[in-house]
């Protein structure tokens, strides 16, 4: 199959975005995925809130306005008798879906790494990074499918055979 110059090109820029957002989505939530999983075996201690910041962003969206409601706040927790301070930032949070933000004083269950116990996973995330992840390789196959007609081909024609 013959495709014109245009053709070609606008598949060409089209594959290419493609392996740009596949690239993005693997490298923005591979890791977060990854320590997500390995925090399921993790241990947990609780951990108390020590100070909250919240704010909000809006912004205009398919014709109306969308709050996105922010947490930023710092806890302390204990591990075998060491006490460790830990931070969050841009935390989402959602009180119209019954996920009201952290206050002061609040005590939350969070994992920690055993080997490393100032490691800590506040919210497991697994699902959301895992769709993600999937969007990425279907990224990355629209990629390849709109690049095919660049691959190269073996030549069928019999012309150069007579011509020689």
């Amino acid at each position: 199959m013959k495709l014109d110059k245009r053709t070609k090109v606008t598949a060409a820029l089209f594959a290419l975005a493609l392996f740009g957002l596949s690239l993005y989505l693997f490298v923005a939530n591979g890791p977060p995925l990854i320590l997500s999983l390995r925090s399921l075996s993790w241990p947990e201690t609780e951990a108390t809130v020590l100070d909250v910041k919240l704010y909000e962003r809006s912004r205009f969206s398919q014709q109306r306005m969308v709050t996105t409601r922010y947490m930023d706040f710092r806890f302390r927790y204990q591990v075998d008798g060491r006490e460790f301070v830990g931070s969050r930032v841009k935390v989402k949070y959602y009180p119209s879906l019954g996920d009201p933000a952290l206050r002061t004083g609040d005590t939350f269950s969070t994992p920690y790494d055993p080997n490393d116990p100032a490691q800590t996973v506040y919210q497991r995330r697994i699902y959301h990074y895992s769709v993600r992840l999937v969007l990425g390789l279907l990224c990355l196959v629209g990629g390849l499918f709109f690049s095919l007609p660049f691959w190269p081909t073996k030549s069928t024609s019999t012309d150069d055979a007579t011509a020689a």
